[in-house]
């Protein structure tokens, strides 16, 4: 009896083309949320092909081509919008390594999926900043892309954007020019391989409480008014990454690490690697927050962290293993936070456990 391929089962855009690395730059506009896109999409082609596949979804596409050995081709846009895709077809086929060239321009959404925007208040004024969720299969929602977990590739991320304005995404950012209109470049560090779903983008006026472990930058951002609240979460993140760390026998991976409270957020949080976010309730919190609430914000910090080795560095095929990805990240906060706060740190199981010198009473 004939088996189905991966491909015929989860509908997945094959193994014929595979992404190695994005280079995108964003132009955001807070006005009419509408983003501005431009990418270069570096991949290998194994067979020879006139047609490519890419996840895009609710995404004005407005030129594509194709470079490959030198030449460059236009490419026909065919739509597939049953499957969120497009299909880039041209005259001369390609094989071996290929550029593909898209600009675009997608929406940011009140629908707290893909690029969007949040609201929020200062002083009884409406503003807003953008973040992004990509999580299960959204960031073809921000940018045309081979939006699956499989589908490892490093990101090269530059946003233009106003100049009282500041950007963050997964790495730091390496260079910042001015640009024209009263604008500025804003360009990051080149990402490690990971999966679409893990890239961050975000926008907007933030406040930082900047720390310290080691070499790593750790940083817990939030919209302005908000600070007072990220002195404790900064220390619950130290001491997760730490215990992390002693535990896997791994370094945290990557150069820097951002806690982002979100006023706007879907789910509790989400674990874009080097830029986590949380709803704000998730996150924030201080000496005088009720107790109960401190173990939440604690355990679901340690939750987050978790994935930044097991799930962010290694990263499941298909979706239909998220289960395993989430229990994993579910189990080991609640042990990391049994062993750095003895006596009740989970919001789960509150008995005491065996522990080593780091441990301490939660604050």
């Amino acid at each position: 009896m004939a088996t189905k391929t991966s491909s015929e089962k989860h509908q997945t855009l094959g193994d014929n083309v595979i992404p190695l690395r994005y280079t995108i730059l964003f132009e955001p506009d807070l006005k009419a949320f509408k983003s501005k896109g431009s990418e270069a999409i570096e991949c290998m082609v194994r067979d020879k092909t006139k047609t490519i596949q890419l996840n895009s979804k609710e995404i004005d596409i407005k030129r594509a081509s194709i470079k490959s050995r030198n030449t460059l081709q236009d490419a026909r846009i065919r739509k597939i919008e049953k499957l969120e895709r497009i299909e880039l077809v041209f005259d001369k086929a390609v094989k071996g390594p290929i550029e593909i060239r898209i600009d675009f321009v997608c929406t940011n959404n009140e629908q707290m999926y893909g690029f969007y925007r949040s609201r929020y208040s200062v002083g009884g004024k409406q503003r807003y900043m953008l973040s992004s969720q990509f999580e299960a299969a959204n960031a073809r929602a921000a940018f045309p892309c081979f939006d699956e977990p499989a589908f490892k590739a490093t990101f090269k991320v530059s946003m233009l954007i106003s100049k009282d304005l500041s950007a963050i995404s997964n790495m730091p950012i390496k260079s910042e020019k001015p640009g024209s209109h009263g604008k500025k470049l804003v360009e990051f560090d080149e990402t490690p391989k990971m999966s679409s779903y893990l890239l961050y983008l975000s926008v907007g006026e933030f406040e930082f409480t900047e720390g310290r472990l080691g070499k790593l930058k750790l940083r817990v951002i939030t919209t302005p008014g908000k600070k007072r609240f990220t002195k404790l979460p900064m220390e619950y993140a130290k001491q997760s990454v730490k215990w992390m760390q002693d535990y896997f026998g791994v370094e945290y991976p990557l150069p820097k690490l951002d806690l982002i409270a979100i006023p706007d957020f879907a789910a509790g949080a989400m674990e874009n690697w080097g830029a986590i976010t949380f709803r704000e309730i998730a996150l924030l919190c201080d000496e005088k927050t009720a107790l109960f609430n401190k173990q939440y914000v604690a355990t679901v910090v340690a939750h987050e962290i978790v994935h930044q080795w097991f799930g962010d560095l290694v990263t499941m095929e298909w979706w239909n293993d998220t289960w395993l990805n989430e229990s994993f990240a579910e189990f080991m906060s609640n042990k990391a936070m049994n062993e750095i706060y003895p006596g009740g740190a989970s919001r789960r199981n509150t008995s005491r456990t065996p522990s080593g010198p780091r441990s301490q009473p939660i604050p």
